[in-house]
């Protein structure tokens, strides 16, 4: 394991890298890349498994994400779809189209069950039913929708380039907060948000362009 700082990995990649993740038992390590390329690297054995799936050659993925089970990936492209894969082997599950904008990301809740969805159409997709392919989209944001995550089961936390916070209850589809995030004249981009929740309490950690992060405690209502 890597102690002290020490360099655990030093892998190349044949191209350019969009996004990563970790696998939940910490073995393998999830890489997104431009012109259908994925990878799974084995950080135990040292072993490189990457390809360029042909039906996927003329998009994008913008995130990629384990499954809390660490038995699927989930990728979201700059066509409007996001796509689970079983692996080791980038076996296609499921292929859905929600947008016809780019997608910035796709995430699944705690339990593998819901994904939430964002792009540049201004609104967040919450896929609710993968199996009868069943979403509905929210309309959050004035601008293009960043990041987005499950707080619990049925709440979700976003944030846009119209540098906005915002929390919604999915049963009701009802905004339950909004807060503007810190204005600097010509400089309204967001980098990135995170959430960890503790009990009845989260910490959100939003990273603004101007060199800022700004961190809110929110309490979740059940």
């Amino acid at each position: 394991m890597l102690k002290n700082g020490n360099k655990l990995i030093n892998i190349k990649i044949n191209n350019i890298i969009t996004n990563i993740d970790i696998s939940p038992d910490n073995n393998f390590l999830a890489i997104s890349g431009k012109n259908g390329y994925l990878c799974l690297y084995n950080i135990i054995k040292n072993s490189l498994n990457d390809i360029e799936i042909f039906h996927f050659k003329n998009q994008n993925f913008n995130s990629i994400m384990f499954s809390h089970t660490g038995e699927t990936l989930l990728t979201s492209s700059d066509k409007g779809s996001f796509q689970i894969w079983q692996i080791p082997d980038f076996k296609l599950i499921n292929d859905m189209t929600v947008s016809k904008n780019y997608l910035n990301f796709a995430l699944f809740d705690k339990n593998d069950k819901n994904i939430v969805c964002g792009d540049g159409d201004q609104r967040i997709k919450i896929i609710t039913d993968l199996k009868n392919k069943k979403h509905f989209s929210l309309y959050s944001h004035k601008n293009e929708v960043l990041k987005a995550k499950f707080i619990i089961d049925d709440q979700v936390v976003s944030v846009g380039n119209d540098r906005y916070l915002k929390i919604f209850d999915i049963p009701s589809k009802r905004e339950l907060l909004s807060i503007k995030l810190p204005n600097i004249i010509n400089d309204y981009p967001v980098n990135d948000l995170d959430i960890k929740c503790f009990e009845d309490e989260c910490l959100v950690s939003v990273a603004l362009s101007n060199y800022k992060i700004v961190v809110y405690k929110i309490r979740i209502n059940n």
